[in-house]
Protein backbone atom coordinates (compact mmCIF):
# COMPACT_ATOMS: atom_id res chain seq x y z
CA UNK A 1 0.00 0.00 0.00
CA UNK A 2 1.31 3.45 -0.88
CA UNK A 3 2.25 5.65 2.07
CA UNK A 4 2.09 8.82 0.00
CA UNK A 5 4.84 10.91 -1.53
CA UNK A 6 8.05 11.46 0.42
CA UNK A 7 11.49 12.82 -0.45
CA UNK A 8 14.89 12.46 1.16
CA UNK A 9 16.87 15.56 2.08
CA UNK A 10 19.93 14.02 0.43
CA UNK A 11 19.70 14.55 -3.29
CA UNK A 12 17.97 17.90 -2.95
CA UNK A 13 19.53 20.99 -4.54
CA UNK A 14 19.78 24.23 -2.59
CA UNK A 15 21.05 27.40 -4.25
CA UNK A 16 21.78 30.92 -3.03
CA UNK A 17 22.35 34.17 -4.92
CA UNK A 18 26.08 34.73 -5.25
CA UNK A 19 25.64 37.95 -7.29
CA UNK A 20 23.52 39.74 -9.84
CA UNK A 21 25.41 39.28 -13.09
CA UNK A 22 27.22 42.33 -14.42
CA UNK A 23 29.84 40.47 -16.47
CA UNK A 24 29.20 37.90 -19.18
CA UNK A 25 26.53 37.86 -20.57
CA UNK A 26 25.94 40.97 -18.47
CA UNK A 27 22.73 42.93 -17.88
CA UNK A 28 19.85 42.74 -20.32
CA UNK A 29 18.63 45.96 -21.95
CA UNK A 30 14.93 46.45 -21.22
CA UNK A 31 12.81 47.99 -23.98
CA UNK A 32 9.34 47.75 -22.40
CA UNK A 33 7.55 47.08 -19.10
CA UNK A 34 3.77 46.76 -19.18
CA UNK A 35 1.28 48.22 -16.70
CA UNK A 36 -0.38 44.87 -16.06
CA UNK A 37 -0.94 42.11 -13.52
CA UNK A 38 1.64 40.68 -13.62
CA UNK A 39 3.99 43.18 -15.22
CA UNK A 40 5.70 41.87 -18.37
CA UNK A 41 9.23 42.95 -19.31
CA UNK A 42 10.62 42.89 -22.86
CA UNK A 43 14.32 42.39 -23.65
CA UNK A 44 16.21 41.31 -26.75
CA UNK A 45 16.93 37.77 -25.54
CA UNK A 46 15.88 35.83 -22.42
CA UNK A 47 18.19 32.84 -22.96
CA UNK A 48 20.40 33.85 -20.01
CA UNK A 49 17.32 33.55 -17.76
CA UNK A 50 16.49 30.00 -18.84
CA UNK A 51 13.92 28.31 -21.01
CA UNK A 52 10.25 29.22 -21.38
CA UNK A 53 8.37 28.79 -18.05
CA UNK A 54 11.61 28.72 -16.02
CA UNK A 55 11.66 30.83 -12.83
CA UNK A 56 14.64 32.84 -11.61
CA UNK A 57 15.48 36.14 -9.89
CA UNK A 58 16.32 39.44 -11.57
CA UNK A 59 17.35 42.88 -10.34
CA UNK A 60 16.04 45.88 -12.28
CA UNK A 61 18.10 49.07 -12.33
CA UNK A 62 18.18 52.47 -14.06
CA UNK A 63 14.45 52.22 -14.80
CA UNK A 64 12.97 55.31 -16.43
CA UNK A 65 9.32 56.17 -15.79
CA UNK A 66 8.21 53.14 -13.76
CA UNK A 67 10.27 54.11 -10.72
CA UNK A 68 8.38 51.67 -8.45
CA UNK A 69 10.46 48.79 -9.84
CA UNK A 70 13.80 50.60 -9.93
CA UNK A 71 16.63 49.00 -7.91
CA UNK A 72 14.35 46.14 -6.88
CA UNK A 73 14.78 42.36 -7.02
CA UNK A 74 11.97 40.20 -8.40
CA UNK A 75 11.13 36.58 -9.02
CA UNK A 76 10.42 36.26 -12.73
CA UNK A 77 9.11 33.65 -15.12
CA UNK A 78 10.32 33.39 -18.71
CA UNK A 79 7.37 33.76 -21.09
CA UNK A 80 9.13 33.71 -24.45
CA UNK A 81 12.46 34.36 -26.12
CA UNK A 82 12.06 38.08 -25.48
CA UNK A 83 9.70 38.48 -22.49
CA UNK A 84 9.45 37.59 -18.82
CA UNK A 85 6.88 38.40 -16.14
CA UNK A 86 7.49 39.92 -12.70
CA UNK A 87 5.75 37.33 -10.53
CA UNK A 88 3.35 38.67 -7.87
CA UNK A 89 3.75 42.23 -9.20
CA UNK A 90 0.63 44.17 -10.19
CA UNK A 91 1.95 47.27 -11.98
CA UNK A 92 -1.40 48.60 -13.22
CA UNK A 93 -1.12 51.60 -10.90
CA UNK A 94 2.59 52.22 -11.42
CA UNK A 95 4.18 54.95 -13.50
CA UNK A 96 4.53 54.37 -17.24
CA UNK A 97 7.84 52.98 -18.46
CA UNK A 98 9.32 55.72 -20.58
CA UNK A 99 12.75 54.75 -21.80
CA UNK A 100 15.38 52.25 -20.84
CA UNK A 101 16.30 49.96 -17.96
CA UNK A 102 18.74 47.18 -17.15
CA UNK A 103 17.87 43.67 -15.90
CA UNK A 104 20.60 41.84 -13.99
CA UNK A 105 20.05 38.04 -13.83
CA UNK A 106 20.76 36.40 -10.49
CA UNK A 107 23.76 34.08 -10.42
CA UNK A 108 22.57 31.10 -8.35
CA UNK A 109 25.27 28.91 -6.80
CA UNK A 110 24.80 25.40 -5.38
CA UNK A 111 25.24 25.26 -1.60
CA UNK A 112 26.76 21.85 -0.93
CA UNK A 113 27.76 22.52 2.71
CA UNK A 114 24.11 22.58 3.84
CA UNK A 115 23.24 20.09 6.59
CA UNK A 116 19.70 21.28 7.29
CA UNK A 117 17.16 24.00 6.57
CA UNK A 118 13.82 25.01 8.04
CA UNK A 119 11.34 27.57 6.71
CA UNK A 120 8.82 28.76 9.30
CA UNK A 121 6.01 31.00 8.16
CA UNK A 122 5.09 33.85 10.50
CA UNK A 123 1.67 34.26 12.08
CA UNK A 124 -0.68 36.67 10.37
CA UNK A 125 -1.75 39.44 12.75
CA UNK A 126 -5.25 39.55 14.20
CA UNK A 127 -7.06 42.85 13.64
CA UNK A 128 -9.74 43.44 16.32
CA UNK A 129 -13.17 43.90 14.75
CA UNK A 130 -15.45 43.65 17.79
CA UNK A 131 -18.25 46.21 17.88
CA UNK A 132 -21.04 47.16 20.29
CA UNK A 133 -23.30 44.70 18.50
CA UNK A 134 -20.88 41.76 18.61
CA UNK A 135 -21.92 38.67 20.56
CA UNK A 136 -18.34 37.40 20.73
CA UNK A 137 -14.83 38.71 20.06
CA UNK A 138 -14.38 39.25 16.34
CA UNK A 139 -11.19 39.55 14.31
CA UNK A 140 -9.99 39.97 10.75
CA UNK A 141 -6.76 38.33 9.64
CA UNK A 142 -4.04 40.71 8.49
CA UNK A 143 -1.49 40.28 5.75
CA UNK A 144 0.38 36.94 5.53
CA UNK A 145 3.90 36.77 6.96
CA UNK A 146 6.12 34.37 5.01
CA UNK A 147 8.50 34.03 7.93
CA UNK A 148 12.14 33.00 7.98
CA UNK A 149 14.40 30.28 6.64
CA UNK A 150 17.04 28.86 9.00
CA UNK A 151 20.13 27.24 7.47
CA UNK A 152 22.62 24.95 9.18
CA UNK A 153 25.85 24.16 7.34
CA UNK A 154 29.47 23.14 7.56
CA UNK A 155 31.36 26.40 7.99
CA UNK A 156 33.68 27.13 5.06
CA UNK A 157 34.01 30.93 4.88
CA UNK A 158 35.97 31.07 1.63
CA UNK A 159 33.34 29.28 -0.45
CA UNK A 160 31.32 31.34 -2.91
CA UNK A 161 27.98 31.02 -1.13
CA UNK A 162 29.27 31.72 2.37
CA UNK A 163 31.21 34.75 1.17
CA UNK A 164 28.01 35.97 -0.46
CA UNK A 165 26.06 35.45 2.78
CA UNK A 166 28.34 37.91 4.53
CA UNK A 167 28.17 40.36 1.63
CA UNK A 168 24.36 40.39 1.52
CA UNK A 169 24.08 40.65 5.30
CA UNK A 170 26.39 43.66 5.39
CA UNK A 171 24.74 45.42 2.44
CA UNK A 172 21.15 44.64 3.44
CA UNK A 173 20.37 43.94 -0.21
CA UNK A 174 17.64 41.53 -1.25
CA UNK A 175 18.70 38.07 -2.47
CA UNK A 176 17.09 34.74 -3.36
CA UNK A 177 17.16 31.11 -2.32
CA UNK A 178 16.06 28.22 -4.51
CA UNK A 179 15.54 24.65 -3.39
CA UNK A 180 14.55 21.61 -5.45
CA UNK A 181 13.38 18.25 -4.14
CA UNK A 182 14.86 15.08 -5.65
CA UNK A 183 13.02 12.94 -8.19
CA UNK A 184 11.31 15.99 -9.72
CA UNK A 185 9.40 16.58 -6.50
CA UNK A 186 9.01 20.31 -7.10
CA UNK A 187 10.97 23.45 -6.33
CA UNK A 188 10.52 26.76 -4.54
CA UNK A 189 11.95 30.27 -4.85
CA UNK A 190 12.01 32.74 -1.96
CA UNK A 191 13.17 36.37 -1.85
CA UNK A 192 14.43 38.06 1.29
CA UNK A 193 17.29 39.40 3.38
CA UNK A 194 20.05 37.81 5.45
CA UNK A 195 19.30 38.66 9.09
CA UNK A 196 21.97 36.69 10.92
CA UNK A 197 25.05 34.56 10.38
CA UNK A 198 27.16 32.69 12.90
CA UNK A 199 29.75 29.96 13.28
CA UNK A 200 30.91 27.65 16.03
CA UNK A 201 33.43 24.88 16.59
CA UNK A 202 35.03 22.75 19.33
CA UNK A 203 37.53 19.94 19.78
CA UNK A 204 36.58 16.70 18.06
CA UNK A 205 33.97 18.24 15.75
CA UNK A 206 33.60 20.21 12.54
CA UNK A 207 33.26 23.94 12.30
CA UNK A 208 29.56 24.60 11.70
CA UNK A 209 27.58 27.69 10.78
CA UNK A 210 24.06 29.04 10.75
CA UNK A 211 22.19 31.78 8.92
CA UNK A 212 18.71 33.26 9.13
CA UNK A 213 16.99 34.48 5.97
CA UNK A 214 13.98 36.81 6.35
CA UNK A 215 11.47 36.10 3.60
CA UNK A 216 9.75 39.03 1.93
CA UNK A 217 7.04 38.62 -0.65
CA UNK A 218 5.19 35.49 -1.65
CA UNK A 219 7.34 32.39 -2.30
CA UNK A 220 6.92 30.82 -5.72
CA UNK A 221 6.45 27.07 -5.97
CA UNK A 222 7.34 25.53 -9.32
CA UNK A 223 5.83 22.20 -10.35
CA UNK A 224 7.64 19.87 -12.76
Amino acid sequence: MSAGKRYKFQGSEIQFTSSFDNTSPGPLSVTAITNANPAVVTVADTSSLGATNDVTAVKLDSVEGMTEVDEEVFLVQVLSGTTFSLLNVNSTGYGTFSGTALAYPAVMTNWCEITGMNRQGGSSPEIPATTVCSEFAEFEIGLPDFGTVQFDFNYAPLTTVQTSLETFQQSGDKCAIHYSLPKSGGERWVLGFIQQTGEQGQNGSLWTGSATFRATGKPVTVTP
